[in-house]
């Protein structure tokens, strides 16, 4: 049973197939790159990619004032090729692509070249190359590009993360119920304030009586 569980993790965890992702038709076009490499400043370069008519690519990497004639051969599948310098046709990296994450990230690597290719989104990617450190062979530097497509707009990550909502607060008593307590000390005082000013009912009950009497001599008067 803990074998056949194991087997089925392991299937679970695969990368999935790369059907239906064609890296010619990804890579075509122009592409801008960051060249990042240990100790030097980042440095811009292209990726001028078109069809050769034969179901690959052809075109130039440009790195300064530098040009390297650059092909790409497509493999026994769309997602499977060679990336070659077309004088001599010398090999640089081969690359057969595996989907990841429902397709979302397409990643390859050639363990021979040490070098992998992650493609990203439809109009960016990264490809990373491991070359040994000068004077140490156990040192290991890695060279960076990462591609985006000319002339494609992206959303930065920083945009697109949403800030963490802030943690709820425990309301105290007078926050809570401050509006009632001060509108019952309001009521109050209104009532105080009405009670010193209205006429006690002795008052009133006095008042009553001294006018019928005044009313008897006025008439004992008159006669």
């Amino acid at each position: 049973m803990a074998r056949l569980l194991v087997a089925l993790l392991a299937f679970a965890a695969r990368p999935a197939s790369a059907a239906g992702f064609s890296f010619v038709s990804f890579f075509e076009g122009e592409w801008l790159m960051a060249k990042i490499e240990p100790g030097k400043p980042p440095a811009t370069v292209e990726y001028r990619m078109a069809s050769d008519g034969s179901g690959g690519l052809r075109g130039v990497y440009v790195d300064g004032e530098k040009q390297l004639e650059i092909a790409v051969l497509a493999g026994d599948d769309t997602s499977s090729g060679q990336f070659v310098q077309v004088i001599g046709l010398k090999p640089i990296f081969s690359y057969d692509f595996s989907a990841f994450h429902d397709g979302a990230v397409q990643i390859s690597t050639d363990v021979e070249k040490r070098t992998t290719f992650a493609v990203t989104g439809s109009s960016s990617f990264l490809l990373m190359v491991a070359t040994a450190a000068d004077g140490d062979a156990k040192g290991v530097l890695t060279k960076t590009w990462a591609g985006q497509r000319k002339g494609a707009h992206t959303t930065p990550v920083a945009e697109t993360a949403q800030p963490a909502a802030p943690l709820a607060r425990k309301k105290s008593l007078f926050r809570r119920y401050g509006w009632y307590m001060l509108l019952a000390f309001i009521g109050l005082l209104f009532k105080q304030a009405y009670d010193s000013t209205a006429p006690s009912k002795g008052a009133a009950a006095a008042g009553g009586s001294a006018k019928p009497a005044a009313k008897a001599q006025k008439s004992k008067k008159a006669n």
